[in-house]
């Protein structure tokens, strides 16, 4: 089982159970960053039009 179908399987505890006896010092650090990065969603949303600035 890859990252992605864990993912999907919402099977990602598992996934990193089985790799936790393989992984090496330096691993786990990009491990975590790149579970991080998959896991954040952008949090910049579109600012809402004020009453002075809509278009009609």
């Amino acid at each position: 089982m890859n990252l992605k179908q864990a993912l999907k399987a919402n099977k990602l505890n598992d996934f990193i159970k089985a790799r936790s006896k393989e992984e090496k010092k330096g691993d786990k650090e990009k491990f975590d960053k790149a579970i991080k990065s998959i896991s954040q969603t952008s949090s910049k949303a579109p600012k809402a039009s004020t009453q002075g600035n809509r278009e009609s």
